[in-house]
């Protein structure tokens, strides 16, 4: 059974400290991220400023991310 995201696309309001690092450090919540589900925090965090490489590396840990809580990727889709 495909679960949804646990917080909004404005949820991030809900926790100004991370909100905050987020808009000034977003090299560090990517390579967080990615850490969390077994990439290199380093370079995921490094790729955030090489273009299009950051889209791709963001994509895929997006990815990683919904497979290992079990969300569905269409789930938001009309």
């Amino acid at each position: 059974m495909a679960r949804e995201w646990s917080h909004g696309l404005f949820s991030c309001f809900d926790d100004c400290g991370t909100c905050l690092v987020t808009y000034f450090c977003h090299c560090y919540t990517a390579g967080k991220n990615a850490e969390a589900v077994g990439d290199s925090c380093l370079l995921c965090g490094l790729a955030t400023f090489v273009p299009l490489a950051n889209v791709f590396f963001m994509a895929q840990i997006r990815s990683k991310i919904r497979e290992s809580k079990g969300i569905n990727g269409a789930a938001n889709r009309l």
